[in-house]
C-alpha cells in the first residue's frame, strides 16, 4: 500500500510521517505498482536482494512500532 502523502512510499502502519522506500540491489527505487527494470539471475544465484530505508513524510510524525506489507508479482522468461 502506497503512503498517502508520498506515494512513491510503502505506507508505514501504526506511526504517521514515515514511509518506507524500497530500492533494489543496484540502488534503483522500486517503482510502486509499476514493471521495474530486469533483474537477470545467473545460475546458482537464486536471490534478489531488496533494501528498505524509513523516509519522513510531510505528515506529523508520530513515533511507534511500525509494519508494512509489499507483495511481489514477478515475472519469469
Amino acid at each position: 500500500m502506497r503512503d498517502a502523502d508520498n506515494p512513491q512510499l510503502v505506507k508505514a502502519q501504526g506511526v504517521s510521517g514515515l514511509g518506507l522506500r524500497l530500492e533494489d540491489e543496484h540502488g534503483r527505487d522500486v517503482r510502486l505498482g509499476s514493471r521495474g527494470a530486469p533483474l537477470l539471475l545467473t545460475p546458482g544465484q537464486d536471490a534478489l536482494t531488496y533494501r528498505v530505508a524509513a523516509e519522513r513524510t510531510p505528515a506529523g510524525l508520530v513515533a511507534g512500532r511500525y509494519r508494512a506489507v509489499v507483495d511481489f508479482h514477478l515475472s519469469y522468461d
